[in-house]
C-alpha cells in the first residue's frame, strides 16, 4: 500500500512543526479571541488572510494518561470576532507520538516518503448524523485513501503535502467550506425529524392545511418566465433564467409516464397526478446547502396542501448522490437531472412511476 500513517515521534514532531509554520506564515496573526467549546472558551490567538476562507488557532491540550498535543482549531474567517466566543468548525489535532485513533488529523507518508496532513473523516463529536460514512458520502470529491493504519487499514481524507503550502491551503479551504454545510445540513435533518410538519417562516400563512381531498380537483398550470433578462444597474448584468425550462420538461416528463393530470398552483414547482397517486415535486438549478434547506422546507410546507402527495426534490445529477440517503430519511426522494443545450434529460432515483 501506497500511503502509511506516520506514528514514529521524530517525523510527527517534525511534521507539526512544519504545519505550524506553513499555517503561521501563510496566515497573519489576528490577535487574541475566545474559541468555544461546548464545555467553554480558551482565549488564544487567531491567524486568517483575505486569501483563505478560514481562521486557524492552536494551543496545548493536557488530558490524564494521553501525551499532551496540540488542538488545531478552524472556523470561518468572516465569522471571527474579538468580543464574542467564535465557534469551531472541525479540528485537526495529529497524536505527537504512536498512533491515537480518538484525535482525527493524522500524518501519512505517501510515495517518495512525501508528508501529507490528513483527517479521519469524524465530525462533530458523535452529534447524530455526522458520522464518518455519512460525511464521506457527501464529500465524494474528496480525496479519500486507503491507507495502512497500523495493523489496521483506514480511510483517510488527505488535505495537501506538506512541501506544498499552497496545497494545504486549498485542501483546508476545501475542507472547512464541505465540512460546514455537511454538519448545517444534518443540523437541518434533525429538526426535520424532530417536527415533519413545521413549514419555513417564508410559507407559514400562506399554506393551508388539507382535509385530505386536495388531489380532488382540477390542476392548473402556468409557465413562468425562462431565458434571458437584463437588470439596468450601476454596473448592469444579465441574468439567465433556466429553473422554468426545467419544470416545462419536468412536466413532459411526467406526462409521458402516466401522470393524468399536472398543474403548478399554490406555489408548487410541478403537482402530479400518476398512476400510483400523487406526486410533488421541487425543482432546485443549484445544490449548494442553501437551496437544498429552502427545497426541504418548501416540500413540507407544500405538502400540507398536497395531502397525501409523495416528495420529490429534483437536483443537477452531479449532486444527487450527496442527498440521496438523508433525504430519504424524511420520506424526500431524490431526482437527478443533465441540463444541456439540446435538452434536459431526467434520472429518477428510485423513481416516480
Amino acid at each position: 500500500m501506497s500511503y502509511t500513517v506516520v506514528d514514529d515521534q521524530a517525523t510527527l514532531q517534525k511534521g507539526i512543526t512544519r504545519f505550524h509554520s506553513i499555517l503561521k506564515s501563510e496566515l497573519t496573526n489576528a490577535g487574541r479571541h475566545m474559541i468555544g467549546f461546548p464545555s467553554g472558551n480558551v482565549d488564544q490567538n487567531a491567524y486568517t488572510s483575505d486569501q483563505v476562507d478560514f481562521w486557524f488557532s492552536t494551543w496545548t491540550v493536557s488530558r490524564e494518561g494521553l501525551p499532551n498535543y496540540a488542538c488545531n482549531a478552524f472556523g470561518h474567517r468572516d465569522r471571527l470576532r474579538p468580543t464574542i466566543s467564535n465557534t469551531i468548525v472541525f479540528q485537526l489535532n495529529i497524536p505527537p507520538d504512536g498512533l491515537n485513533r480518538q484525535l482525527s488529523g493524522v500524518l501519512v507518508k505517501g510515495r517518495g516518503d512525501v508528508l501529507h496532513i490528513g483527517h479521519r473523516g469524524r465530525l462533530g463529536g458523535g452529534a447524530e448524523g455526522v458520522g464518518k460514512a455519512a460525511f464521506k458520502r457527501w464529500y465524494m470529491d474528496g480525496d479519500w485513501k486507503t491507507v495502512t493504519d497500523g495493523s489496521e487499514e483506514a480511510e483517510i481524507l488527505l488535505l495537501g503535502r506538506l512541501d506544498q503550502p499552497a496545497s494545504i491551503l486549498r485542501g483546508l479551504e476545501g475542507f472547512m467550506r464541505t465540512a460546514s454545510e455537511f454538519k448545517e445540513f444534518a443540523a437541518t435533518l434533525r429538526e426535520e425529524r424532530a417536527n415533519r410538519t413545521k413549514t419555513s417562516p417564508a410559507l407559514a400563512g400562506s399554506i393551508r392545511p388539507s382535509n385530505g381531498d386536495a388531489g380532488k380537483g382540477k390542476l392548473k398550470f402556468n409557465e413562468e418566465f425562462t431565458g434571458e433578462f437584463h437588470i439596468n444597474a450601476r454596473q448592469p448584468y444579465t441574468v439567465n433564467r433556466t429553473h422554468g425550462n426545467v419544470v416545462l420538461a419536468l412536466r413532459e416528463w411526467a406526462k409521458k409516464a402516466g401522470a393524468k393530470e399536472t398543474g403548478n398552483q399554490d406555489n408548487a414547482d410541478l403537482v402530479a397526478k400518476m398512476p400510483k397517486g400523487l406526486y410533488l415535486f421541487e425543482v432546485k438549478t443549484r445544490a449548494d446547502s442553501q437551496s437544498v434547506f429552502t427545497g426541504i422546507g418548501q416540500l413540507f410546507g407544500y405538502s400540507l396542501k398536497w395531502k397525501p402527495a409523495k416528495k420529490i426534490l429534483v437536483l443537477p445529477d452531479d449532486s444527487v448522490h450527496r442527498f440521496r440517503e438523508q433525504l430519504g430519511e424524511l420520506g424526500i426522494e431524490v431526482m437527478g437531472y443533465d441540463y444541456t443545450d439540446a435538452s434536459i434529460e431526467f434520472h429518477p432515483v428510485a423513481g416516480p412511476t
